[in-house]
């Protein structure tokens, strides 16, 4: 069974994890296209690893930036395990509108809807949720703060 995943942050194509979804050890990922979630959600950089973090408030925020990927069930299980689910981040479904044709340069594809499971940051409070909020997550962006890996 293959399912798609929306990534919008570390996991992206040239960003510090991006190699994790090329690496059929760990399961099967194929790129369909760069996404845009439907809806509004609050993206924030966390902590002391500078973590980019999507919460799952809609309606707060901006609409993200990401990439839509198909992936197999031990790819799937393989990203839970790396983004701890359901402990530090929660994989639930999201709506993304999918912005273009990656790789299979079919362009009747651009526009559509796609359901895509998507990572929610879970450690936070109501109170931590402020400014400011991203609608594209890059580790060596101008923002000044890199991902931290250590």
């Amino acid at each position: 069974m293959m399912n798609k995943v929306f990534v919008y942050g570390t996991l992206k194509s040239n960003q510090p994890n991006g190699r994790f979804m090329r690496d059929n050890s760990n399961g099967f990922a194929k790129f369909i296209g760069k996404g845009v979630t439907e809806k509004r959600y609050p993206l924030v950089i966390i902590g002391e690893f500078n973590l980019p973090g999507l919460l799952k408030k809609e309606d707060l925020g901006k609409q993200v930036l990401g990439e839509i990927f198909e992936v197999d069930e031990k790819k799937t299980q393989w990203l839970d395990m790396f983004e701890d689910h359901p402990h530090l981040y929660k994989r639930e479904i999201i709506r993304v509108i999918q912005v273009d044709s990656g790789d299979s340069g079919d362009q009747a594809i651009s526009q559509r809807v796609q359901e895509c499971w998507c990572y929610f940051y879970q450690q936070f409070e109501d109170s931590q949720i402020k400014p400011p909020f991203y609608d594209d997550y890059n580790s060596s962006g101008a923002r000044g703060l890199e991902y931290n890996q250590e």
